[in-house]
């Protein structure tokens, strides 16, 4: 039984990955859209592949007890100020949007983990 819960979670990782890959190929497209009509379409399908990727964090975390932990820790206070202080205040994508706080810190595994 436990090799088929594996098989099956990394199915969902495959699809996952897949997801996201999308969601950047949809961001992507979104950054090059011009028509208002067409970026609300591209941001519309973007989300909807998001929300994909939440469905199967859920599912990970019901079955992957390691998973399940990792969703629960705090990485807010690695994530800069800017954060703890609420988020950030402008855009977070389409054109003209500020992602600089994005790029303040890049994350590697090592550094997600809290120090003791």
């Amino acid at each position: 039984m436990a090799d088929a819960i594996e098989n099956d979670m990394a199915l969902v990782r495959e699809i996952m990955a897949r997801e996201l890959e999308t969601v950047n190929t949809y961001f992507a497209l979104l950054q090059k859209a011009t028509n208002s009509a067409v970026r609300q379409f591209i941001e519309h399908i973007m989300n909807e592949e998001k929300e994909h990727i939440a469905e199967a964090v859920d599912i990970l975390s019901r079955f992957d007890r390691v998973q399940a932990t990792m969703l629960q820790k705090d990485f807010m206070s690695h994530t800069g100020a800017e954060h703890a202080q609420g988020g950030p205040t402008a855009q977070t994508s389409g054109r003209g949007a500020n992602n600089s706080h994005l790029l303040e810190r890049k994350l590697t595994v090592g550094s997600l983990r809290k120090t003791q």
